[in-house]
């Protein structure tokens, strides 16, 4: 069988390829489906990522959308790309994303991305009380400003642009994190690591995180720290190394408060136990249909 991995289009100024949650799907997926993936364009797997809902450039030539776990952006998913006969749904994000498409509520398992609980066998003790990763778009626009801000918190600052293996390690090391990347805090959750869903920006995706949380029986809370979309505009100022500094130093201080006073997230160990199951029974599902000739 051949299949690719489906990409969204990238957004202007983000690296297409360098972010944790993109980066999961080719490192995941050859491990639990070794030699399914050579790049073949007419049969496209939607894995990890909110990949529903966005009509496709290339959508032309898909002759099967194989959907394991994708979520919707947003509520109205399923009017801006309604499924048609070449869609074949093993699971769902969560209760939003089958909501949006009108599925068997069975079908909404969990982000696949709590496969790492699987395939991840974290090592050594753990080395960091607590660490810090971004949204993408924030690490980009405003990196040393956070790491600066993690420095003076004695808050680890993960980068959404490392590799999977480190951020990985850096996860499974740290007793906290704080997380503004969702799937920095759904892999936390595969890890066992207690999480708080942190913004430093008003637009928050709040659908998909809902989405996800439902699925794994939990709130979604999250705890705003400063807006660095306003500070952005004041930074057009002369002294904007000045306010950077004075930022970095407001920002550390948000972060240590909320490792100190938040309460934490981390999904029952039942409910993390029964998601994982069903993602495996919904991929030998699907092996089962490779096996059978049925995407060829």
């Amino acid at each position: 069988m051949v299949l690719r991995f489906f990409r969204p289009e990238p957004k202007p100024g983000v690296p297409p390829y360098g972010n944790f949650g993109d980066e999961l799907n080719p490192w995941l997926w050859p491990r639990l489906l070794p030699d399914a993936f050579d790049d073949v364009p007419s049969v496209a797997f939607f894995g990890i990522g909110s990949l529903l809902g966005t009509p496709k450039h290339d959508d032309a030539i898909m002759r099967h959308k194989i959907i394991f776990g994708a979520g919707a952006g947003q509520a109205d998913a399923a009017r801006r790309e309604p499924a048609d006969g070449r869609w074949m749904f093993y699971c769902v994000r969560g209760p939003l994303t089958a909501g949006a498409y009108g599925l068997d509520p069975d079908l909404a398992v969990t982000d696949p991305a709590l496969l790492l609980a699987s395939l991840y066998k974290p090592a050594g003790a753990k080395g960091h009380r607590v660490a810090f990763m971004p949204h993408i778009s924030q690490a980009l626009a405003w990196e040393g400003l956070l790491r600066d801000a993690c420095q003076r918190a004695s808050v680890r600052y993960i980068d959404p642009r490392e590799s999977v293996d480190d951020i990985l390690a850096k996860i499974s090391s740290s007793e906290l994190l704080l997380a503004e990347a969702m799937h920095c805090a759904i892999a936390a959750d595969a890890l066992r690591v207690a999480w708080i869903p942190v913004h430093t920006t008003p637009r928050t995706h709040v659908f998909k995180w809902r989405d996800w949380c439902e699925a794994m029986a939990l709130p979604f809370r999250p705890r705003r720290l400063l807006n660095l979309s306003n500070l952005a505009r004041r930074l057009g100022l002369p002294h904007s190394r000045g306010l950077a500094r004075a930022s970095a130093g407001a920002l550390g201080g948000m972060l240590a408060t909320c490792a100190r006073r938040q309460q934490p997230y981390l999904s029952d160990e039942s409910v993390h136990a029964n998601r994982l199951a069903r993602l495996h029974d919904r991929l030998e599902t699907f092996r089962k249909d490779v096996a059978a000739g049925l995407f060829r």
